[in-house]
């Protein structure tokens, strides 16, 4: 009778352990899942707002008709500066083509509870056009 109660006593231990990490694993994951929602909702927020800056040169040194060219310089400064706010951000690329903004980044994300892993990185794109009516 002694023996069965060690194996069941085993057998309790380690569906706990098992229980605990999972219970671990499910909030890193949530936390992720969060950490990149939120990147997410930043970028878009910093592609709608990069497209309001115009190139003024190119604006008043040409016709309408030619179209609104966005700064890229500009851009490229305020992306920067709004989306590297907490320096965790890996990489930055910004793509102007004369009205269209494509911005790809990417974040080291530290997980609450580590398994041997310091950062997960996360990888978010966002892209906006200007339309002016």
């Amino acid at each position: 009778m002694k023996r069965n109660q060690g194996s069941v006593l085993l057998i309790v231990v380690g569906f706990i352990a098992i229980l605990v990490s999972t219970f671990l694993l499910m909030i890193n994951i949530s936390h992720l899942i969060y950490e990149k929602q939120k990147f997410q909702n930043k970028i878009d927020q910093v592609s709608v707002f990069a497209t309001n800056l115009i190139d003024l040169n190119h604006y008043y040194s040409n016709s309408i008709l030619e179209g609104i060219k966005l700064d890229e310089l500009q851009i490229n400064q305020e992306v920067k500066r709004l989306l590297d706010e907490d320096n965790t951000l890996s990489s930055l690329k910004t793509e102007v083509d004369f009205d269209q903004l494509n911005i790809e980044a990417s974040k080291n994300v530290k997980l609450p509870f580590l398994f041997g892993i310091d950062f997960i990185e996360i990888f978010v794109k966002s892209s906006a056009k200007l339309v002016v009516e």
